[in-house]
C-alpha cells in the first residue's frame, strides 16, 4: 500500500471511531426506554411535560379521549321517526286529484291504486278485499301489512288502524275522508320500523258512505269484521278510527259507543292531555258515525278521531283549502304516541 492510501485509510478509521463508542450507548438508552415503558405501567399513567409548552400531556386523558373518539365514530343510532303532517298533507292532495269517489266509481279505483301502490312502496304486503257494496256495484277494501300475516298467526296479536277512503256524490271529501286515509298511510310509514310487541294491520274501506238511511251500516268494515275468524278476533287489541281530521276549526273529537273495553279510549285520553291535544270526548260526527261500529258490535275496543264539527261535511267546499298540516300531524302525532303506550 503506497503512502497515500495509508493516509486515507486512518482518515476513514477517524471517521467510523465515533460510531463505534457511541453506538452500544444509544442502544441502551432505547432499551431502557422501552423497558420503563413495559415494566413501569403506574409510572405511565403519571403526566408528563412537554418541553416548549406551558400544558401537561396525562396518558390516561389520552386513553379516555381515545375511547371517547371511538363512540363517536361509531354508527349512531336511527333516530326516532316523526309523523309528518307536510308529507300527510301532500298524501291528501294526492286522493282529493282522484275526484269524488262514490263507492266502486272510477273515481274510487283511481284512489285504491294509488294507495295500493304507496304502500307496497313502503314495503308493505297489500291485498284487495272485495265485497258488493249496497249501490249494487263492485267495491274494495284495502289490506296491508307487514307481510307476516299476523292474522293468521296464532302467537301473536295485532292492532287495526283504519279509515274510509269512499266519498258521497258531489265532493272530492279532502276531510272526509282524505285526511284519514293520508293518516293512515304516513302512520304506515312513520310506525314500519317500530320495535311493537304486536303487529298493525292498515285498512282503508270503501262504502262507509254508500249506506241506508239510518246510517247503521258501514259495508265495507262490515265485510271486513264478518271474514276474520274467531281466534284472530280475540288477538286483535283494538281498532283506531280515523275519519275527518285534517281541518282545525273546531278542535278533534276522540270517543266511541262505548260498546266494549274503553283501554283505547282510556289511553287516548290521557295522552292527548299530557300532549296538550284539545279534544272534544265523545262527540262529533266521526264518532257516532263510522267503521269503528263495526268492530265495536262485535265487541273490539275502539277509539274514534275526527272533527268537533265541520261545516263543509258532505258538501262541495269540502276541499285541500280545508286542510292543515299541522291538524294531520296533531293527530297523526298523537296515534302514533298511542300505539306506542300500548302495553308500556
Amino acid at each position: 500500500m503506497g503512502k497515500h492510501g495509508r493516509k486515507h485509510d486512518r482518515r476513514k478509521h477517524r471517521r467510523l471511531l465515533p460510531l463505534w463508542i457511541w453506538a452500544p450507548v444509544v442502544v441502551s438508552i432505547i432499551a431502557s426506554a422501552y423497558s420503563w415503558m413495559i415494566f413501569a405501567p403506574q409510572a405511565s399513567r403519571e403526566p408528563f411535560p412537554v418541553k416548549g409548552f406551558s400544558a401537561r400531556v396525562d396518558l390516561t386523558e389520552l386513553s379516555e379521549a381515545s375511547a371517547t373518539f371511538a363512540r363517536v365514530a361509531e354508527p349512531a343510532a336511527p333516530a326516532q321517526l316523526k309523523f309528518d303532517g307536510r308529507r300527510a298533507f301532500d298524501r291528501v292532495k294526492k286522493v282529493v286529484e282522484s275526484g269524488p269517489r262514490v263507492a266502486g266509481s272510477l273515481e274510487e279505483g283511481l284512489a285504491a291504486d294509488y294507495l295500493e301502490l304507496t304502500l307496497r312502496e313502503l314495503g308493505y304486503s297489500v291485498d284487495r278485499q272485495d265485497f258488493r257494496a249496497p249501490n249494487g256495484r263492485a267495491a274494495s277494501n284495502i289490506i296491508a301489512d307487514s307481510g307476516g300475516e299476523p292474522i293468521r298467526n296464532p302467537r301473536r296479536r295485532w292492532l287495526a288502524i283504519g279509515a274510509h277512503y269512499d266519498t258521497v256524490a258531489g265532493t272530492v271529501g279532502a276531510n272526509d275522508n282524505a285526511s284519514g286515509v293520508a293518516t293512515v298511510v304516513e302512520l304506515a310509514e312513520t310506525l314500519r320500523s317500530s320495535d311493537l310487541p304486536f303487529d298493525i294491520i292498515y285498512l282503508l274501506f270503501s262504502s262507509e258512505e254508500d249506506q241506508n238511511p239510518a246510517r247503521d251500516s258501514y259495508a265495507g268494515s262490515e265485510t271486513y269484521i264478518a271474514r276474520i275468524d274467531a281466534d284472530a278476533k280475540e288477538r286483535l287489541i283494538g281498532y283506531i278510527n280515523i275519519d275527518m281530521v285534517g281541518w282545525p276549526g273546531a278542535g278533534h273529537s276522540v270517543g266511541n259507543l262505548k260498546l266494549a273495553d274503553q283501554h283505547l279510549y282510556n289511553l287516548s285520553v290521557e295522552l292527548a292531555e299530557q300532549r296538550g291535544v284539545s279534544i272534544v270526548k265523545n262527540t262529533g260526527y266521526s264518532v257516532r258515525k263510522s267503521d269503528h261500529q263495526s268492530f265495536e258490535r262485535a265487541g273490539i275496543p275502539t277509539v274514534s278521531f275526527g272533527a268537533a264539527d265541520y261545516p263543509y261535511h258532505h258538501k262541495p267546499q269540502d276541499d285541500l283549502s280545508k286542510i292543515s298540516a299541522a291538524s294531520l300531524e296533531i293527530i297523526g302525532g298523537l296515534i302514533t304516541a298511542i300505539v306506542r303506550g300500548i302495553d308500556r
